[in-house]
């Protein structure tokens, strides 16, 4: 597919996308388009392709066969400079925060706004504050992450994920590590962060339960095959054994 054509609708649109690791077939010809403005919830055991469908959509990794289109951009096309920039649209939650331990909470969220937009000390300080009122955690940047529960350090995550003001945020395994009521506080968030923004949110995890609670749309990956894919409603009504299995937690016999 040439940037000249057409481009398919959608934040995020794999078409015929293979990738290999190898001899190991790890996405084996995936289409799906991704939608603006909703929250798409990737599901799947660990190795089935989740991590690396992310990893091409932000240049990370190169595709075999097939197109992957971010924001209108065929990313493999992109020389350097362009996919720097569309990087700039991104925003990611990682799995353990990623927060920098020896600086405040503030210093954290506002390193992107300082390093990566130049914002002034003060525009930065203003934003900031903007964001840890708006993940419910105000009053403390001036704490260090190591002084937060793991509850609190995944909202400054965000707060720092969002703070560049991006189209598209990348989630992985959002409640990792987190009491059932802790998960539960992290998906509201997630919703309301969501319908607040109007953001596409790409959301990595095991996690069930909390994926019925935030998907708009749901995507199972098994096998390097995308099993299943469209509305929450739909997916979870799926009679497809793997599928049916995962959704249901049986044992692998």
């Amino acid at each position: 597919m040439s940037e000249s054509a057409a481009m398919p609708e959608g934040a995020i649109v794999l078409d015929h996308v293979t990738k290999s690791y190898g001899d190991r077939v790890i996405l084996d010809d995936v289409s799906c388009s991704i939608p603006s403005g909703q929250t798409t919830v990737l599901l799947g055991p660990s190795g089935t392709g989740k991590s690396t469908l992310i990893r091409l959509a932000v240049g990370l990794a190169a595709q075999e066969k097939g197109d992957v289109i971010v924001l209108g951009k065929n990313v493999q096309s992109l020389e350097r400079k362009e996919l720097l920039k569309l990087r700039q649209r991104f925003g990611m939650l990682f799995q353990d925060g990623a927060l920098f331990g020896s600086i405040s909470v503030a210093d954290n969220i506002g390193f992107p706004l300082k390093h990566v937009a130049k914002k002034p000390a003060p525009e930065v300080d203003a934003r900031v504050q903007e964001l840890l009122e708006l993940v419910g955690l105000p009053g403390v940047g001036g704490r260090t992450p190591d002084a937060l529960s793991g509850g609190q350090r995944k909202r400054v995550a965000l707060a720092r994920a969002i703070a560049l003001e991006p189209e598209i945020v990348f989630f992985d395994e959002p409640t990792s590590g987190l009491d059932p009521q802790t998960s539960a506080s992290i998906d509201a968030l997630i919703n309301e962060m969501q319908a607040r923004l109007g953001l596409s949110f790409v959301v990595i995890t095991h996690d069930v339960q909390s994926a019925g609670a935030i998907a708009h749309q749901v995507g199972m990956l098994f096998g390097g095959k995308l099993l299943a894919y469209g509305p929450k409603d739909e997916v979870f009504a799926s009679t497809d054994p793997t599928v049916r299995g995962f959704l249901d937690r049986e044992p692998n016999l």
